[in-house]
């Protein structure tokens, strides 16, 4: 199943060089878990604390991305990620019972959240055109996830329900759309060496997206051996 047909072309393009990452992120041990209720809980407890830090970071870019573009329609889209990434602070709030509130003070992230983190705040320093095309990676796989596992949801006995259910939210929607659209427009002009930098910066995302599913998966559960 291709999630990038019907697309404009140059996020066509960034969707089709991570194709095979991209499809490893959708069929992850993780994500069948979260989005059929069945992942063990002892890993969601550790996505939920890496993802505070996670958020935390990307809150800071956001913020920057949101001033150096001031006045400018794409301002909109930062503002809205921003906005959103309250409503996913408070969402977090609604599962605090899956941690004690002081293992957030000393809860040290896994080891690939901190250069997750790095490259988010380093594309503060960016062109545009690569600055979205970098955060693209996060909000695209969980826009595409709720598509392939729509059948579970709306399930009362579902224990991550809640949590999965904001990603098929038309707010989601809406701002994952409008982030593509702004993608394909920056692009139309720039420049090749720009692209070729948006596209690399895409292709590290969704890298460090599935090492963020792999790492709290494969090292926290209690029943899986670490892959090699």
């Amino acid at each position: 199943m291709r999630f990038f047909i019907n697309k404009p072309a140059f996020f066509s393009h960034l969707l089709i060089q991570s194709e095979p990452q991209l499809r490893s992120i959708y069929n992850h041990p993780f994500n069948q878990g979260l989005f059929t209720g069945n992942l063990d809980v002892h890993i969601f407890r550790h996505y939920l604390l890496n993802d505070i830090y996670y958020l935390s970071q990307f809150q800071k870019a956001i913020t920057t991305m949101m001033c150096q573009n001031k006045g400018l329609p794409v301002a909109r889209v930062f503002q809205t990620l921003s906005d959103m990434i309250g409503t996913e602070e408070a969402m977090h709030d609604a599962y605090r019972h899956f941690y004690d509130t002081d293992e957030i003070k000393y809860f040290k992230p896994d080891a690939c959240i901190l250069p997750y983190c790095d490259f988010i705040r380093g594309l503060e320093q960016a062109p545009l055109l690569v600055q979205l095309s970098g955060l693209a990676p996060c909000l695209w796989t969980y826009r595409c996830l709720p598509v392939k596992y729509s059948q579970h949801l709306r399930n009362d006995a579902h224990l991550y329900q809640d949590w999965v259910e904001t990603y098929h939210a038309p707010a989601f929607v809406g701002i994952t759309s409008a982030l593509v659209m702004h993608i394909n427009t920056v692009a139309n002009g720039e420049l090749l060496e720009t692209k070729s930098a948006a596209k690399d910066a895409f292709k590290k995302g969704t890298a460090f997206e599935l090492a963020f599913y792999d790492e709290v998966f494969y090292l926290h559960s209690p029943q899986v051996r670490i892959r090699d």
